[in-house]
């Protein structure tokens, strides 16, 4: 739940956003943004969108550090038209606590068996400095 600050915002009240599938042509727009530091850091270089996107629903029925994975989606954010960030969604059969891979696979030290799901997202570097800016 947003915060009295938040709500009150006005960078956050006027804005109409939305989502829809990202496409390959929305590639030249987004593939910048992995340029930037903190989003490479935490998620990878440009070609990790193009690649999110090859690996499409081929991802869903494998297994991801010892769950399976039931969906993939990407969707490209908008806001009053302009696309303004990326977002990477996973869902998976059970939540799994992940240390590393051994010689027989992953090692999962706890599982729990309900359905989960996984979400990375980017802001367009120059949207996140004029939002900070404004603040």
């Amino acid at each position: 739940m947003l915060g009295a600050e938040a709500r009150d915002d006005p960078l956050c009240d006027r804005a109409m956003r939305s989502l829809r599938a990202l496409t390959r042509g929305d590639l030249r727009i987004v593939e910048p943004w992995f340029r930037d530091p903190d989003t490479r850091r935490f998620l990878g270089g440009p070609e990790w969108p193009r690649r999110m996107l090859e690996l499409g629903e081929g991802v869903v029925g494998q297994e991801f550090r010892g769950a399976i994975q039931t969906g993939a989606y990407r969707y490209i954010a908008h806001t009053d038209g302009d696309r303004v960030g990326y977002v990477d969604c996973g869902t998976f059969n059970r939540c799994t606590m992940y240390a590393g891979e051994g010689s027989e696979g992953p090692i999962v030290t706890e599982s729990i068996e309900d359905a989960t799901g996984s979400i990375a997202f980017v802001i367009d570097p120059q949207v996140r400095a004029v939002v900070w800016d404004a603040r």
